[in-house]
């Protein structure tokens, strides 16, 4: 409830507003519409799978139709997992999911929201290996050893609502990547200490981690449901005083 503009990040990643992120490109689709007579807004929009792997999406859901076909042709990788007729729909997993938390060696600062989904977008780009930074780095940039596969392990101790908890042990300093969507409201702490929370791959988040092996903790602080709790916490004791007052003028 605390952030309705903010997730316009997480739909952008998603494109569950827009045509641009579509399977193979916006051509295949069309050249569907055009082959079943379908108007533009019952084709569906799926983003390309490398979307859903940095999302941690283990499973995907399509509403069965005649372009189910279709779908799975264009998403090899997904295994039918059940076919509900009460619902119409079909339900997929996505072995190529990531884990909610995963090391990374090398960045790339991209700033403009627009080129991050473009740069995502690139089958060239090795999103397995680097990670977008969608704010200037606050590190030493030299101290990452760069693309590689055996950076660490990363552990998770807690994993709850408003609050994680992971264990990492890096050979090198790297950046540990959560797939969890990004507020200005979430805090990081590594071994305790306040550590800089980064928006990264344009919705996610990101934290600077050294080498060696390190606690790092997220947690979740919204400043005004604080602030408007005391400003309640206040009005009740002033309606308590009230009620109060009024009752002891009333027996004088």
């Amino acid at each position: 409830a605390s952030m309705p503009l903010r997730l316009m990040w997480f739909e952008k990643l998603y494109g569950s507003h827009t045509a641009t992120n579509m399977a193979r490109g916006p051509h295949l689709w069309k050249s569907l519409r055009e082959q079943f007579k379908t108007p533009e807004n019952q084709i569906p929009t799926t983003p390309h799978q490398r979307f859903w792997n940095l999302m941690a999406a283990d499973f995907v859901m399509f509403r069965t139709s005649q372009f189910s076909p279709f779908f799975e042709r264009e998403y090899p990788s997904l295994e039918k997992v059940l076919d509900d007729e009460r619902t119409g729909r079909t339900l997929y997993s996505n072995p190529g999911a990531w884990q909610r938390a995963r090391l990374f060696g090398a960045y790339k600062l991209i700033e403009d929201d627009d080129a991050t989904l473009k740069q995502l977008y690139e089958t060239t780009f090795d999103y397995e290996k680097t990670i977008i930074l969608n704010e200037p780095p606050q590190f030493d940039t030299n101290s990452l050893p760069g693309p590689g596969e055996d950076l660490g392990t990363v552990e998770a101790t807690h994993y709850g609502y408003d609050e994680i908890a992971v264990t990492v042990e890096c050979k090198s300093p790297a950046l540990l990547y959560f797939s969890e969507s990004y507020h200005p409201f979430w805090r990081a702490t590594v071994d305790g200490e306040q550590a800089k929370l980064y928006r990264a791959n344009l919705a996610m988040r990101a934290v600077y981690v050294p080498a060696r092996e390190h606690e790092v903790a997220l947690s979740y602080h919204s400043a005004p449901f604080v602030w408007s709790s005391r400003v309640s916490l206040l009005a009740l004791l002033v309606l308590a005083g009230a009620l109060g007052w009024h009752a002891y003028r009333k027996d004088w």
